[in-house]
């Protein structure tokens, strides 16, 4: 008796979940490091759950990736490309929580490590922007001597939850924005699914 009560109770809940469309709420944060990527140009669709409008680079410039070897870069050529630097969801994932991400920017083409301010925003699944938040990332002297610069971590405030779409912009740089290069690494990141 208690199993038949148990099997139409669950039945019952997989119609009412997906009547409503109700998300369901993974238990761990993901963090896509890009490292498990071949070396092509594109970050394929539907990575971690996620659409990414960012190129897939080996790290070539003195900055240091927070993982070896890859790491999402947005350049002059994401733009020519028509490209804007934005994480979304896709038909597998109703909205995502953006918690924090390694950044660093270099000069294109020469790959030299620079200064920039970037500008986070994010939109929920209304469309309404929920959250900005902008990052430093700064070059010492004793950096550029040595020619290595670690990425610098973004943590994003909790109103980058419930997200849509988030953006990453230059919003300026060293030299002009329009060829500095935005690299990402370890972008953490937590799914919501549709349920079934």
């Amino acid at each position: 008796m208690y199993h038949f009560l148990f099997v139409a109770a669950l039945a019952l809940s997989t119609r009412l979940c997906s009547a409503l469309a109700l998300p369901t709420f993974p238990s761990q944060i993901q963090t896509a490091t890009f490292d498990d990527l071949n070396a092509t140009l594109n970050i394929p669709a539907l990575y971690q759950g996620l659409e990414w409008s960012f190129d897939l680079n080996r790290s070539s410039t003195n900055i240091v990736p927070n993982t070896a070897p890859h790491v999402a870069t947005y350049s002059i050529a994401s733009q020519l490309e028509g490209k804007t630097a934005t994480i979304a969801t896709t038909t597998q994932t109703k909205y995502f929580d953006l918690i924090s991400f390694y950044f660093g920017c270099s000069q294109w083409p020469v790959g030299v490590a620079e200064g920039c301010t970037i500008a986070v925003t994010g939109y929920d699944v209304n469309g309404n922007m929920v959250g900005e938040a902008p990052f430093v990332f700064a070059v010492t002297i004793a950096q550029e001597r040595s020619g290595r610069v670690p990425m610098y971590k973004a943590v994003l405030p909790d109103s980058f939850r419930g997200l849509v779409n988030a953006t990453v912009l230059i919003a300026n740089s060293e030299t002009l924005a329009v060829i500095t290069t935005l690299s990402l690494d370890s972008v953490e990141h937590v799914n919501y699914s549709w349920c079934a």
